[in-house]
């Protein structure tokens, strides 16, 4: 939808946000750009702006966006008024740039100003999958696994994946004798 400017997925690492952001990228005919969070904060750059600006029409995906979103501190007043600007600003309606973004924080924590009636359109809370969608995608992927309570999609998906034990030992680096 055009009129969308704002989309939040809100959820722990895990329940599925960046599949669903896969699943949307298949299905829109937009161009993507993807901010890694450890870039979110260069939103502001004028140098982003001539990104954006030519590439009008297109989604910009920001991943692990806590940083960018969190109330403002008088340090970091400028970035929640860029995404503003961006998402619901004379920028976003001259470029028709939509915006999504992740995060695993409360969507309580995050700006009030960006919380304002109108500002996020489309917000998605992402969780474990009930026991019973459990069972019922590990039976229709057809994974060897019983599972006794709800997964998120990377502990079901990875069911056949044991922790590397030698994450939790340490290990000697160095001459032994």
């Amino acid at each position: 939808d055009d009129n969308i400017k704002l989309i939040t997925l809100v959820g722990k690492a895990g329940t599925g946000k960046t599949t669903d952001i896969r699943h949307l990228i298949g299905k829109i005919p937009k161009k993507m750009i993807y901010i890694p969070a450890d870039m979110a904060e260069k939103i502001g750059d004028p140098s982003f702006m001539s990104l954006l600006s030519g590439n009008p029409n297109s989604i910009v995906i920001v991943e692990d966006a806590e940083n960018i979103l969190m109330e403002r501190s008088p340090h970091r007043s400028g970035i929640i008024s860029n995404i503003l600007n961006i998402a619901d600003g004379l920028l976003a309606d001259c470029l028709n740039i939509q915006m999504i973004c992740t995060f695993n924080i409360s969507i309580a924590a995050i700006d009030r100003a960006l919380l304002r009636k109108g500002r996020i359109i489309a917000s998605y809370e992402f969780d474990c999958l009930t026991k019973a969608k459990t069972i019922q995608l590990i039976k229709d992927k057809n994974i060897d696994y019983i599972a006794d309570r709800g997964l998120t999609l990377a502990e079901i998906f990875n069911t056949d994946k044991k922790q590397d034990e030698n994450l939790k030992q340490h290990s000697l680096i160095g001459f032994r004798n």
